[in-house]
């Protein structure tokens, strides 16, 4: 209820009217609207009720603000998914990470550790940067560009993440193979359980090859990418 002069003014401003209009229609001066409105004094209940007429809004919102939307509150559980499973994740890959890293010192296994740095660290920065841009449109009110250019550019991005997600697959599967031998080499106290092989197709593996240690080698590529999903899933998102 402390904002009751703001919200009289938002209302008055969306229905385009100025505070000598509503002034003239409440009987009373500007200055005392100009007071509302700046909270150096407050109308009572009776004006209140003359307001909330006048504006076309429910008194309610004048006391407490206008309801969230649908739309807004699940954009807003969205933001608490993603910066809960940035939080447990970011924890979680730090500890496994310097476990990781012993185990490639002691017993040359640097699976575990390659598959962290070249997938679950870029995945989580891909995370921050879709979060990054979720809390800017839930709070700062940012929204998709539109128009053709932008469905263009729309299905581009989709389609460039389509396929890095494609052409890494095999690679990530047969990685962490891998890495579950290893682990479970080390937690057993047993020999080596073989070898998985990573080949694939000739091309294929070529490519995905380097694309997997370029996010090995630059993981903060993957924030930008994480923005662009954003601005790809979300683009009629409203406030």
């Amino acid at each position: 209820m402390r904002d009751i002069g703001k919200n009289i003014r938002t209302a008055r401003s969306r229905k385009k009217m100025t505070q000598d209009e509503l002034a003239e229609k409440l009987y009373v001066t500007r200055q005392t609207v100009s007071n509302y409105e700046t909270g150096r004094s407050r109308p009572d209940v009776d004006c209140l009720l003359q307001i909330s007429e006048i504006l076309g809004v429910e008194i309610r919102e004048l006391l407490y603000g206008p309801e969230e939307s649908p739309e807004r509150k699940q954009a807003k559980k969205r933001l608490i998914v993603a910066c809960s499973i940035l939080t447990a994740g970011g924890i979680l890959t730090m500890l496994a990470y310097t476990v990781f890293r012993e185990w490639a010192g002691t017993y040359y296994f640097v699976m575990p550790m390659f598959g962290i740095r070249g997938f679950v660290i870029p995945l989580l920065l891909g995370l921050l940067g879709w979060t990054l841009l979720q809390a800017c449109g839930v709070y700062l009110g940012a929204r998709a560009p539109q128009g053709k250019a932008m469905q263009w550019i729309r299905l581009a991005v989709l389609i460039g993440i389509s396929v890095c997600a494609v052409l890494l697959l095999p690679m990530f599967c047969k990685i962490l193979m891998y890495a579950v031998q290893q682990i479970i080499a080390v937690c057993t106290d047993t020999r080596f359980l073989g070898s998985v092989s990573l080949e694939f197709l000739p091309v294929w593996d070529t490519v995905a090859t380097k694309l997997f240690f370029f996010f090995y080698s630059y993981p903060y590529a993957a924030v930008p990418i994480g923005a662009a999903l954003w601005l790809v899933s979300f683009p009629k998102e409203k406030k």
